[in-house]
């Protein structure tokens, strides 16, 4: 098809617009059931238009590209149309039908989003997932030559990790492997097992390629529309634009790479959470990874469980092991069900272990833990929200809690909290906490769960990752934006005037 050129787009733009634009009514968006709905024959001249191809519910393999990795459906139903975009063009295009036909836009491109900010009823789905370039180059970034790679929001970390590790190189990103690397994980800040060492993945971001609300090409960096640079770094959500493409450092990477973990269940398992919670402080900076807490099903029986996954990103000495030694002795004198101490040739060969548990009902909660968290009269209460409050539902035949914490301080706070969109709860914590509640039957008694919970979970620490956060939150704006949400609407109101790109509780939302 040769509908990649500018003037090819513009005249299949000029003939949607004289076959609809009477049609739409100002003000609010068209519906489905609405007359200003396009008809299907302009929904066949716009799929012959494109590089990709138009879905709708009744095409074979609308359902499969509508699904979610969580599928909650209930909290976020599919939609009547889906674009699968497969060139640069056919986002332009899919853009401009949206806004000239009046029409809700979502943008998906792995569909990882809890609370479906990639998914909206009655909208248009914009998906990006079959655009997976990755080109590697050198980019002048603070007046020196770097290594660079730029990936489309169709790579998965998956592919990015495997292209650099052959190469002797870290990119910074994602724990889940089928995460989309050019997409809400980057937008949200981005932590990872190697924060500690290296940072948030914005701060390893040189540039940003978008399509903004008029359908128009824009480079966002330190020298090129610095604002929106800014803003795209912490903001969560494509509230101001398409994403294109990312372009992120590539880092040197170690000689080998120190892993330590360690299974406790039962009543062991609090133990060794009460053990390893107050050493968060000084373990920052140090160790990267993650804890989990959850409830394990094994033959029939139901126990809680405590882990941890720990990444040093560098070679093995004494040093290292100061911040861990209680967990060193209680190990000693509690052989656990599990337990490994191991060099790794590279950081991908210590993370290919993980696994990418996605595509089940799922809702949870999140909070930033901070140093005064882990104080030691503050830790007895952090612990009996992590594991007793999980603990008692070890009894329960259809919901299962699981808290998953991603170890962040170290370098991602030393980078300024006015350097880019992420808040300063962000860059001052040690550990995001996400606590969630999956169910196989009683949603509604899973979603009260969870509403109970976060009242208890959010006292904790302060502020929560907008990229895991608490499907309902009234106070949105200041937990997950907080100082910075004057400055990033003052950037939406420039770049996205008419509030064209909109998603749940993100910049502009009211909702």
């Amino acid at each position: 098809r040769s509908g990649n050129t500018e003037t090819f787009m513009q005249a299949v733009l000029l003939l949607l617009l004289s076959a609809l634009g009477a049609y739409c009514a100002p003000g609010e968006k068209c519906q489905p059931t609405d007359a200003c709905w396009p008809t299907q024959q302009t929904l066949r001249r716009l799929n012959i238009t494109l590089d990709g191809y138009l879905l709708q519910p009744e095409d074979l393999g609308f359902k499969a590209a509508v699904a979610m990795k969580y599928p909650n459906y209930d909290l976020h139903p599919p939609p009547p149309l889906l674009l699968m975009a497969e060139s640069r063009s056919d986002i332009q295009i899919a853009i401009r039908f949206a806004f000239i036909n009046n029409i809700e836009l979502a943008l998906k491109n792995t569909g990882h989003s809890f609370i479906g900010r990639s998914m909206k009823p009655n909208a248009l789905i914009l998906d990006t997932s079959s655009l997976q370039r990755m080109v590697y180059s050198t980019m002048e970034h603070q007046g020196t030559a770097t290594p660079v790679l730029t990936v489309e929001p169709g790579v998965v970390w998956r592919q990015v990790y495997e292209g650099v590790d052959k190469r002797g190189e870290l990119v910074l990103g994602g724990n889940a492997l089928t995460v989309g690397a050019a997409g809400g994980y980057v937008l949200g800040g981005g932590h990872s097992a190697m924060t500690s060492k290296l940072g948030l993945a914005v701060d390893s971001v040189v540039q940003f390629e978008v399509v903004n609300y008029k359908g128009e090409y824009s480079i966002a960096s330190e020298t090129q529309n610095s604002d929106l640079f800014w803003a795209l770094r912490g903001s969560c959500g494509n509230t101001f634009a398409v994403l294109v493409n990312v372009t992120y450092i590539r880092h040197k990477a170690p000689p080998s790479v120190v892993g330590y973990e360690a299974v406790y269940a039962g009543n062991l398992s609090k133990s060794f959470l009460e053990t390893f919670l107050p050493l968060m402080p000084s373990v920052s900076g140090v160790w990267g990874g993650y804890t989990y807490t959850t409830i394990y099903s094994h033959h029939g029986y139901r126990f809680p469980v405590t882990a941890l996954k720990l990444l040093h990103l560098g070679e093995w000495n004494t040093t290292i092991m100061r911040p861990l030694q209680p967990i060193v002795d209680f190990v000693e004198a509690h052989k656990p069900a599990e337990f490994a101490f191991k060099n790794y040739t590279s950081f991908y060969a210590w993370h290919t272990a993980a696994t990418d548990g996605t595509g089940y009902n799922t809702s949870l909660s999140n909070v930033f833990l901070q140093p005064w968290s882990f104080a030691a009269e503050n830790v007895p209460a952090l612990t009996h929200v992590l594991w007793d409050k999980l603990a008692a539902l070890t009894s329960s035949k259809v919901l299962t809690p699981t808290c998953v914490g991603t170890l962040t301080g170290g370098a991602a706070g030393a980078v300024a909290s006015d350097a880019t969109a992420v808040p300063a709860h962000f860059r001052s914590s040690l550990i995001s906490m996400s606590c969630n509640i999956a169910w196989t039957d009683d949603q509604p008694a899973a979603m009260q769960w969870i509403r109970d919970y976060a009242k208890d979970l959010h006292p904790m620490g302060n502020g929560t990752f907008c990229s895991e956060p608490d499907y309902w939150m009234p106070n949105f704006k200041e937990r997950l934006f907080a100082e910075h949400y004057p400055k990033l609407l003052e950037i939406k109101d420039k770049w996205d005037p008419d509030n064209f790109f909109s998603c749940y509780h993100c910049v502009g939302s009211d909702d």
